[in-house]
């Protein structure tokens, strides 16, 4: 994500963005799905299926991520900034195999895991919403 469009979210982020429960909560549901999100990735892929079937959960995952966020916070800001990501398979001249989609799918996975541990690090800047305290 270019650097300038990162600079003005975090600035919206910290200047709008509150949460609807307490910190501790918001803390313990992110580390829940940080911890869901690093099961994904130490799953064995020996085959398409097992493929198919971890792109599946993966999914799941990464779109409650987003509610998870959308819940905890004022403001869809965090959302957006978790979701801003532009990953995906890069277009390469030869099919790929599954060795590569899976470390693909998995880096994938990695960064969203870090998007996540970044917003629990930033929970001691944001405020609780006038209507907790």
């Amino acid at each position: 994500m270019n650097e300038l469009i990162r600079d003005e979210l975090s600035k919206e982020t910290k200047a709008d963005s509150g949460l609807t429960v307490s910190k501790t909560a918001a803390m313990k549901l992110l580390r829940t799905q940080i911890e869901k999100g690093r099961k994904i990735i130490d799953q064995a892929i020996e085959s398409w299926m097992d493929f198919n079937r971890i792109v599946n959960e993966y999914h799941e995952w990464d779109a409650y991520n987003c509610e998870v966020l959308n819940t905890i916070f004022t403001t869809n800001q965090q959302s957006k900034e978790y979701s801003n990501w532009t990953g995906g398979v890069e277009s390469t001249c030869h099919e790929l195999s599954i060795d590569e989609q899976s470390d693909d799918l998995r880096k994938e996975i990695v960064h969203q895991v870090h998007r996540l541990e970044s917003v629990v690090e930033r929970l001691g800047f944001v405020h609780l919403s006038s209507q907790l305290m």
